[in-house]
Parts: structure tokens; sequence; C-alpha cells
């Protein structure tokens, strides 16, 4: 095993493939107008400046819409806070979801029952009455 990962590293190391797409791979990466550390810079800033930005926790501000007739959004206008913090212990987990579809499956097995127990009857007096008649 040792020896496998021994030959792929030298494997990496030596073919200018590797080197040439890892140069592509971060010549995209780089290629943003502005820096990631000011972008993150300038956010930590703006919730500072507005003591956490309470006015963007709830909401979601649209912008005008685009010239497709569709509504764009601006990924920096979303919510800063995320809803899953507001919700019930058992919404968080989804248990008022499963009680639903649970009782929702109950519910149809339990017609599912009193069908086929209904057709039994109806095709057993049938057997019946014809056992008589005979």
């Amino acid at each position: 095993m040792m020896q496998n990962f021994r030959e792929a590293i030298e494997e990496i190391v030596s073919n200018p493939k590797y080197a040439e797409r890892a140069s592509a791979f971060g010549a995209i990466l780089k290629d943003q107008m502005i820096h990631p550390l000011d972008k993150a810079i300038y956010h930590v800033e703006y919730l500072m400046r507005h003591q956490g930005a309470p006015f963007l926790r709830y909401q979601l501000i649209i912008d005008q819409p685009d010239v497709t007739g569709g509504v764009s959004f601006s990924p920096t206008r979303l919510n800063c806070r995320s809803p899953a913090k507001d919700l019930y212990w058992f919404q968080y987990a989804l248990l008022d979801v499963v009680l639903f579809l649970l009782t929702s499956l109950a519910a149809v097995l339990f017609i599912l029952y009193k069908l086929l127990k209904c057709v039994c009857l109806r095709t057993c007096r049938r057997d019946l009455t014809k056992m008589k008649q005979s």
C-alpha cells in the first residue's frame, strides 16, 4: 500500500499535466474582483456597524425584476441568520413531518384493511349462499 502511495505521489510530481491543471484551477480561483479576505472583512465590519444587522434576519430583500421578467436576488442581501434557529426542537428534527406521514400511512392502511375486509365478507357470503342452495 505504501508503495502505491509513493508511486502516485511520484506520478503527480513528475507529470507536467497535473501542474498545468493545478495552475489552470488556481487561475480560475484567483480571478475575483474583490479579494476574499477583503470581502470577509467588509461583511464583518458591516455587521459591526449595524449591530448584527437585525433588519436582515427574517426577510429576504428582493431586487428589481431583471430583463427576463424574473426576480434577481443579491447574495449579500439574503438572511444573515439561519431561520432554523427560530424553530422548536421537534420542528428542527422534523418530528412533526414524520408524525404527519405516519398518521397518513396509518389512515391509508386502515382504509385498505376495511376495504379488503368488506370484499372478503361479500365473497364469503356468496360462497355460503351457494353452498346452502346446493
